[in-house]
């Protein structure tokens, strides 16, 4: 079946329980989450333990950065 091109608001949830115009709820929310709500499931999957280890320590290091720069320590 290939990939039917959908708003966000309606990824993930069956056709038979479709809203007619998107939830108030979700009409300001930022791209970010846009794309988070609209990625089907098919397309995540379970992250072993040692991926997600690997993305908090880069996260870590993002903010550690980022506040030494804030700082002037940069």
């Amino acid at each position: 079946m290939p990939h039917e091109e959908l708003p966000f608001w309606l990824v993930n949830v069956p056709r038979d329980q479709w809203p007619s115009e998107c939830p108030d709820f979700l009409r300001d929310i930022s791209d970010k989450d846009k794309g988070i709500i609209g990625t089907p499931d098919e397309e995540y999957r379970v992250l072993r333990w040692d991926e997600v280890r690997a993305i908090v320590g880069e996260i870590d290091e993002d903010v550690t950065r980022d506040r030494r720069n804030a700082d002037g320590c940069g």
